[in-house]
């Protein structure tokens, strides 16, 4: 009777599948990154809250390459995002001596509770959030005690030159909306993401949900915005100077070039924000993607890839003498195709379901004209992988012929990857999943399973020990559950059959 104990559990929570049934392993807390060790680091961190309440402070510290320490201990060859060593050791320094700045020298107060954690960005950057409870009698309640800790302006050049300069070069954004419609802020109705520009307000107060709006006074007559504002560098992008090179420059004028080609005659140099002839090496241009729902963006680029020797955004926007008002409809006067050149260039390098989304995103907001014309054209494209190539086709007919037929098979797939194995497996599946037959999915690893419908390890599903050695024999019973459920089964599928323990 003991033995049938866990099962007998397993029903009185109202489980019925199969698989559900069985031995199961559990991750202690000591396992970093399990579900035990997340939940116990989730606790330890909520504690401090439930005792002194809610954190006062948000502070996020980024690693910055250009430190001093880092960049002092780099070789010339060296490149800093791939000096993980070294960058978690200056970074680690930093964090400690911002505790100490925290927690001995008290900047901000007095702290009852503080917690942290680091994370590492794609390029191996690390950056830390901080979480600080201050006691009570240092609490930001006043607008006065937000100012002495929080600034929304611009420093003043000449009394804080060095955070001045700091916070031009570091925690500025970039100009938007009408100064420059093509920023990655911009949204397809014209507004920054971020809700810049900010509105002035003259001192801090409180807003909705308890955001604060900091103070952020009107100080346009001052020489510090306006050196802001009307510093060129800071209007010059590639795409403005490659405008400037069409109407100034002798070859660039002579080349008549696209603005995807501008690179492989032209260098350009990011301090200098300028183009220079290219004196050496051959390389290929290329324009960043912009989906449709990105608006004006995206038919702005559809001009760059079609108008030769463009000198400003005014040329981009007349056609035939013509002012258009937007790109959109700058495009639509003149290219009829603009859809067409649109999937055509997705189909070069878009995997089947993107450009079916993209197909999607088109008839939803762009309104073609022949809806029918631009599936036929892109018809195989956006179908390839609902079809078998020859080989699949032949694989799919054996095993099918020999599955529907009751009769028993074993068959082994190779073919390097990216051939289309774990397609056929799915089209296999589907199949005899349809016909309302029984279709075990399994294979080596995690990874692979996870991709095959219904997928499970073959540990988990033929209940293999983790442990192998001699004589081992395999814990299913021919009276249980799974032992049915494979004897019912019309196929199985092990994926990476190769790569399981030979013993």
């Amino acid at each position: 009777m003991a033995m049938l104990e866990g099962l007998l559990d397993i029903l009185r929570l109202g489980e019925r599948d199969a698989y559900i049934i069985g031995k199961q392993n559990f991750l202690p807390s000591s396992f970093i990154g399990g579900p035990r060790d997340m939940r116990q680091r989730f606790m330890d961190a909520i504690a401090p809250v439930q005792h002194f309440g809610k954190p006062d402070l948000f502070i996020t510290m980024t690693c910055n390459p250009s430190w001093t320490e880092i960049k002092e201990h780099l070789i010339p060859t060296d490149e800093s995002h791939n000096r993980h060593d070294l960058i978690s050791r200056v970074f680690r320094e930093k964090i400690e001596e911002f505790e100490k700045d925290i927690l001995k020298r008290n900047i901000f107060g007095k702290v009852a509770a503080f917690m942290y954690t680091i994370k590492f960005q794609k390029r191996g950057l690390p950056h830390a959030h901080f979480l600080i409870i201050l006691t009570n009698e240092y609490k930001i309640l006043t607008p006065e005690a937000y100012d002495n800790i929080i600034s929304a302006e611009i420093p003043d050049e000449n009394a804080e030159p060095d955070l001045h300069s700091l916070v031009l070069k570091h925690m500025m954004h970039d100009p938007c909306g009408n100064l420059n419609p093509t920023n990655s802020c911009i949204k397809k109705k014209g507004y920054c993401k971020f809700k810049y520009p900010k509105g002035f307000a003259d001192q801090t107060s409180k807003g909705i949900e308890s955001y604060p709006i900091y103070r952020r006074r009107n100080t346009r007559s001052s020489a510090n915005v306006d050196t802001l504002v009307n510093n060129p560098l800071i209007k010059q992008t590639m795409l403005t100077q490659f405008f400037e090179m069409n109407r100034t420059n002798v070859e660039a004028m002579e080349l008549n070039l696209l603005y995807q080609e501008f690179p492989e005659h032209f260098v350009w140099s990011s301090t200098e924000k300028m183009w220079t002839p290219r004196k050496q090496r051959h390389v290929i241009g290329r324009v960043v993607t912009c989906h449709p729902t990105e608006g004006e963006r995206y038919y702005l680029r559809m001009l760059l890839m079609n108008i030769r020797g463009p000198k400003s955004y005014k040329d981009l926007l007349t056609v035939n003498g013509e002012r258009c008002s937007t790109f959109r409809e700058s495009v639509g006067l003149q290219s009829d195709n603009s859809l067409l050149e649109c999937m055509s260039e997705a189909a070069s390098y878009q995997m089947p379901y993107s450009l079916r989304r993209l197909f999607a995103t088109l008839l939803i907001y762009c309104n073609p004209t022949n809806p029918r014309q631009l599936w036929e054209q892109f018809e195989e494209h956006m179908s390839e992988d609902y079809t078998l190539n020859i080989d699949q086709l032949k694989a799919y007919n054996i095993i099918t012929e020999r599955i529907f037929s009751n009769k028993a098979g074993a068959f082994f797939i190779d073919g390097p990857g990216g051939t289309g194995k774990t397609f056929l497996y799915r089209v296999l599946l589907a199949t005899v999943r349809y016909k309302g037959y029984i279709a075990l999915a399994t294979a080596t690893s995690g990874v692979a399973a996870s991709i095959l419908p219904s997928g499970r390890i073959a540990h988990s599903r033929f209940k293999i020990p983790i442990n192998t050695y001699d004589n081992v024999s395999y814990n299913i019973s021919k009276q249980s559950s799974l032992a049915c459920l494979i004897q019912d089964a019309k196929l199985i599928i092990w994926d990476e059959v190769s790569m399981a323990e030979k013993k």
